[in-house]
């Protein structure tokens, strides 16, 4: 039989790689918005448009945060800026949700 501190604990584990899980989509998104910008992908396409538009979403924080004069810089710096924030922000809330060893 488990104890409710095991059950605790498998419950907090799973909420931290579901979490972990879904940082990873959300940085998998912006980096392929970031991908489709700097390779000039047609921006008709149904699958550009909307990786760019969740991604657009998804870094609002850090629009304009680095201002450059050609805009596919722009987006490079500051979207790859906040996949890094997505993800180092997301371990960390995964490591506190699973708390101690």
């Amino acid at each position: 039989m488990f104890t409710t501190r095991a059950r605790t604990r498998t419950a907090r584990a799973l909420a931290a790689k579901l979490l972990l899980w879904t940082i990873a989509a959300v940085a998998a998104i912006i980096l392929l918005g970031v991908l489709f910008t700097v390779l000039n992908a047609n921006p008709h396409n149904w699958l550009v448009r909307n990786v760019h538009g969740w991604g657009y979403w998804l870094t609002t924080p850090f629009h304009d945060l680095f201002m450059r004069a050609d805009p596919k810089q722009n987006v490079l710096i500051n979207w790859l800026l906040a996949a890094l924030v997505y993800v180092g922000l997301g371990a960390l809330l995964a490591r506190l949700l699973r708390g101690p060893a």
